[in-house]
This record gives structure tokens, sequence and C-alpha cells, in this order.
């Protein structure tokens, strides 16, 4: 840890009296803005290669650099966890999600806490340490007890949301009964009720600006966290804004997933190689639906379309008032989605906690999509499509879970526009932001010794100094309700796994530079290279404390 840069930088003692003057050195350290949105599909930014508008994204993208293989976790939590502390979800406590689909193994198990453990440092703690401001305005969603708070884990100001997901309007329903109403916290109390006019991308920005603000006058670097929960279900948004995508969506999913694919290739975000993904297990192809579901989907796909959009609205408002005020030029922002698109139908919660009845508390008509009180979801077909070309969804192992977009623009960071295809993870983060701060990891804080971060600085890389941010042979791996993979350079052997329900618990091998789709399965062409992954992937296992659900 470094010391104050204040210190005695400007003692003058004046040779005929006691007289001391003072003077302040301006902290010129850059300031970090992180912007997290949740369960946003692969391809949904205008950047991308999207229908939906991004301007204030897109802008982003041109000041600084798309990066087109960028790897989280396929859950929220888990992917916080690795992005806030440079750890493995397992070695941050996250192998779980608030408790579901565990067993009582995995409950004794520090790796399987569910809270943001006290092994890892977050990314606010450490910069806390070394003079900086810290604030975080959104979801939390790594552990909602007293003691686990985002004030408790580094941030100096925070408005959080604590679970992990729910109304996006002042009603504050939750999710599932056992969320209901959801808490709300600020710094290091609890928020009793909300404004009659909250609606949470909206709100969530206010309060950051508020603490830019009140930054501001401190002279402090910061370090600024902006955690929407748009688009996580239920898909909802403002009044003036349901119909911005009326009939956009008729077609249905399959259209769109071939939209979005060449919308991405137009925009070099992918070649040629890829394909529209085919694999309709999981849901009925479009021109098999009622005309009912299809009415339902669309609409809920024109919501959710809403929702980003005026999310990427509000992100707009932050960028300005940091230029305003003078400061956007040495701000480092990136912008990242937690997970890809979710799959899930608006009863899967209540299915998930045996507990139907709950969905009677709500207005489920198709006139009421969008507004307060509603619960619906853009369901698998939507979800595939938003992820398009990437295949499979949240939850699962597959790309279109764990391959999310990234950009990143800040006064170091060299070719404006360009988009790089080199693997980076949620866990570069961590180590990139320190390194940028001038800054070191902790090897111990509140007398705890901590662990190591598993991921490196992107800032050689970043900046142009070298063509990849991982060796060649960097093993990366992952591991969530059962859903796994491990890759080395361009091979991934992943297995879907049965836990949420989307997979058959088959190893599968692809090779992502001939087939970034995932479509066709050449495990049994290569033994050879399945048997050094799985060897791989036992060592990685043992080495985190996966303990398996087989």
């Amino acid at each position: 840890m470094r010391f104050s840069k204040l210190g005695f930088s400007a003692l003058m003692l004046f040779s005929c009296g006691t007289t001391v003057l003072k003077a302040k050195t301006k902290d010129v350290r850059p300031n970090f803005l992180v912007v997290v949105v949740d369960d946003m599909g692969y391809s949904d930014l205008g950047c991308f290669g999207s229908e939906i508008r991004t301007p204030n994204i897109d802008k982003l993208a041109q000041n600084g650099i798309i990066n087109t293989n960028f790897h989280t976790s396929a859950l929220c939590a888990p992917s916080r966890s690795m992005l806030l502390s440079g750890c493995d979800n397992h070695e941050a406590g996250m192998g779980t999600m608030e408790g579901v689909y565990t067993f009582e193994e995995q409950r004794q198990s520090p790796r399987y806490e569910g809270v943001l453990s006290s092994k890892v440092t977050t990314i606010p703690e450490v910069l806390r340490e070394d003079g900086y401001d810290t604030m975080m305005t959104g979801k939390w969603h790594l552990g909602d007890e007293e003691g686990h708070w985002p004030y408790d884990r580094g941030f100096t100001h925070s408005f959080s949301m604590l679970k992990g997901g729910g109304s996006h309007f002042a009603d504050r329903k939750g999710l599932m009964r056992r969320d209901d109403p959801l808490p709300y916290v600020e710094d290091n109390h609890y928020v009793t009720s909300l404004p009659e006019d909250f609606y949470s991308s909206r709100f969530y920005t206010d309060k950051m600006i508020s603490y830019l603000k009140e930054n501001r006058k401190s002279g402090k670097p910061f370090f600024a966290y902006l955690a929407y929960t748009a688009p996580h279900d239920p898909v909802q948004v403002p009044e003036a804004w349901l119909d911005k995508y009326n009939g956009v969506y008729d077609l249905g999913y399959d259209v769109l997933s071939g939209q979005r694919m060449q919308g991405a290739i137009n925009k070099g975000i992918v070649n040629g190689n890829v394909r529209v993904p085919m694999d309709h297990r999981n849901y009925k192809p479009w021109n098999e639906l009622s005309s009912s579901k299809q009415k339902y989907l669309s609409r809920s796909m024109e919501v959710y379309a809403s929702m980003i959009e005026y999310m990427d609205q509000q992100i707009g408002r932050v960028f300005l008032y940091l230029k305003k005020s003078g400061r956007l030029e040495n701000t480092y922002v990136i912008f990242i989605s937690d997970n890809g698109s979710n799959p899930k139908p608006h009863d899967f919660y209540a299915k998930l906690t045996n507990d139907m009845s709950y969905l009677d508390s709500f207005d489920l008509s198709y006139d009421n999509i969008g507004r307060p009180n509603s619960f619906a979801s853009i369901e698998y077909g939507f979800a595939q499509a938003t992820n398009s070309p990437k295949h499979y969804v949240k939850t699962t192992s597959g790309e279109g879970g764990v391959n999310t977009p990234f950009i990143i623009s800040g006064p170091m960071i060299a070719g404006q526009g360009e988009i790089k295809h080199e693997m980076i993870t949620s866990m570069d983060v961590k180590p990139t932001i320190l390194e940028l701060a001038k800054t070191e990891s902790l090897p111990k804080y509140n007398g705890i010794e901590v662990l190591p971060e598993r991921g490196v600085s992107l800032l050689p890389y970043l900046k142009g100094n070298k063509g990849a941010a991982h060796d060649k042979d960097y093993v990366i791996a992952h591991e969530i309700f059962g859903s796994r993979y491990i890759r080395v350079g361009d091979y991934k052997l992943t297995n879907i796994g049965s836990a949420m329900h989307f997979g058959d618990d088959i190893w599968r091998l692809y090779n992502l530079k001939d087939d970034p789709s995932e479509t066709t399965d050449i495990s049994k062409k290569h033994p050879e290279i399945v048997r050094d992954l799985l060897l791989k992937w036992n060592e990685y296992k043992n080495e985190v404390g996966i303990i398996d659900y087989l």
C-alpha cells in the first residue's frame, strides 16, 4: 500500500516565525467507471450488430476498444464475485448462489458460502485503502445479511438492491415470495420505501451522479461501480417507452437469430465461420407456436429491447456529467454484461420454490406486459436469438452463457474503435484496474491472509504492446451448478450439465476458431485432446474446491 500523496509534500517554514504553510497536491491518478448490465445478450448492442438503439454505448466503443472474447460466469452472482475479486468464483465463496441447487457437503464448504468470501479482497477495498473514493449503485447479489453489504466490502457510498432481481418499479415485488419485498440498502442501513416514480435504471443513475458530485468536492480519484438490473426479468419499462419497438419482433426468434448473426458479421464482431445454432431441443421453432404465444413473446421482446435502449440513455447521462465536470478524459470506462441472455419463463422461480400461488399476486395479462406488477420474460427462443451467433444461454457453459461484450475506453487505451478477438476474462479486470491506479494487491486485509488474483493485467495488451493477454497454453475453466467447461487455446471441452435442466451431462469438444457457434462436436475425432483437457479439468477442480453434483 502506498502512503498518501499529500504527506509532507509542501511543508515550508519561514525563518522568522512559526507559520506553517500547507499546500495540497492534486491526486491525478485515473478514475474508473465500471458498468455492469444484467443478463444482456451477446448481440444486443448496436456495435455488436443489433437493431436495438444503443448510441451511447456505441460511442464508447468508437472511442475505445471492443473485445469479442470476454468470458464471465454463466450466472449473475458468480460473475460479480470474479469481477470484483479477480479470483475464481469458488475461491470467492460463490460456488453457489442463494443456496440454490446445493447439497449438504457443499453447504459445509467455504467455497459454497453464497456470500463474498473474506478470503478475497475487492477492487474497492484495495483502492479505498490507497486513497480512492469508492461508490456503487444497483445490484449487489453477493450477500444480503448485514456484514456482507457493499458498505462492508469497500464502498464508501452505495445504494443497492441486495437480491438477484425483481420489479424495476417502486412496488419492490420479488422474483420469489421469499424476496418480496425486495431489500434495498443505502450505505449501512435498510431503505424502507422507494419514491413513487422509481424505475431502476433511472434511479441508479441519479444516485451515481449524486455520488460523483459529492466526490468532486473531495479531490479524490474515484472508483464507481454502476450495476444495472436491466434487462433482467421481469421485462419492464416506463410507460412512455412501452411501444418503442412495436412490431419489430413479429417474425419471431428464428428470423431474429439470422439477422443478428449477419449484423455481427457486418460489424466485424465475428467472422464468416459462424452459423446460426439450430438446436431447438430446448424450445420449439417459431412457426410451431400458437399465435397467442407468438404475440406474448414478441411483445415481451419489444419491452426487453426498450429496457436496453432506456438503459443506454441513462448511461449517456453519466458520460455527459463526467464530460461537463471535466473528468471524463481521465476516466477509464469498462462496460460488460454479467452473463448471456436469460431463458427462464416467468413461472421458473415459482416452480423453483414450489410456490405457484405467488404468481397470483401479479397481473399476468398481455396488456400489462412491461408495466408495474407484470411478470414476463423473453424465454428461451428469444434468449438464444439475442445471444446469436453464440450457442446456448445464461446458466450454461455454452458460449452464449459465458461470452459477453466487453468495451473499455480511457487515456492509455490504444487503437480507438479497434475490435480485438483474443480471450480475456472477468478475473482480469481487477489486476488491470490496480495497475492503472498504480497500486498493488493486499496480501492481508482485516488481519486475514487473502488469495492472490487469478487474472492478469490487460494493460500491455490494451496498449498494443502485446498481441494477446494470455499465453497460448493458458487454461480457463469454470463451473456453476454442474455446468462446466475447460479451454486451452482454440479447443473447448464443455458439459452443459443437468442442474439447470438445459443439458444432458455429456462432454463435447469444439474448436472455437473453426466453429465459434459450437455447432459441431469433434470429441470422437480428437480423443487425445479430450483426455488432456479432462486431466486439466480435474487439476482445476481440485485447486478451486469444486464439489461435484454427480
